[in-house]
């Protein structure tokens, strides 16, 4: 998760980092941040939740403690002067750099759609593509049927089955072969 091996930091370039903050202070730290101008992110882990009487959706961040900051060094003052705000990741005193592919991946996984790809021409019966997000994501399809601009049908050769399943367009991208 860490990488800090093949970018050398400077004050002024702008890089991923993980803040340590307060439990249950992570939405609160992120306002603040946007507030200043800074840009954050929480993984946002939603569910619903049962009660005796009643269900309600429950949303909690995925990883306890944490916002994944997006800042340079020169801002490390600011960031320091919100209340509840820990210390950064880091390697060796230094902060780690978080890969933007890990937080992407965390964006997939609470279901945030990172791209939105409209359904073209270039999607053609038989094409290989990858769902990009949702509960399937990362698994390789083969089009079998396109159903207007708002679904197309999909076989998934990985499982060797004759899965057909439904697919939002927005939520896969073509493999390029």
């Amino acid at each position: 998760m860490l990488s800090n091996s093949n970018k050398m930091q400077t004050p002024e370039s702008s890089y991923w980092y993980a803040l340590r903050v307060k439990a249950r202070s992570e939405k609160w730290v992120q306002d603040r941040l946007e507030k200043l101008g800074i840009f954050s992110y929480v993984p946002i882990n939603e569910y619903t939740r049962m009660y005796a009487r009643k269900i309600r959706k429950v949303a909690k961040p995925l990883i306890t403690g944490y916002v994944f900051v997006f800042s340079n060094q020169k801002r490390f003052s600011d960031i320091f002067q919100i209340p509840y705000t820990g210390k950064f990741i880091s390697e060796f005193g230094i902060p780690a750099i978080i890969p933007v592919s890990e937080i992407e991946l965390l964006k997939r996984i609470t279901g945030e759609v990172i791209g939105q790809f409209e359904l073209s021409d270039s999607y053609a019966v038989g094409d290989m593509v990858e769902v990009i997000s949702g509960n399937l994501a990362g698994i390789k399809a083969r089009v079998l049927d396109i159903k207007g601009k708002k679904r197309i049908i999909v076989s998934l050769d990985s499982i060797a089955m004759g899965l057909e399943i439904h697919v939002d367009p927005s939520h896969v991208q073509k493999v390029l072969t």
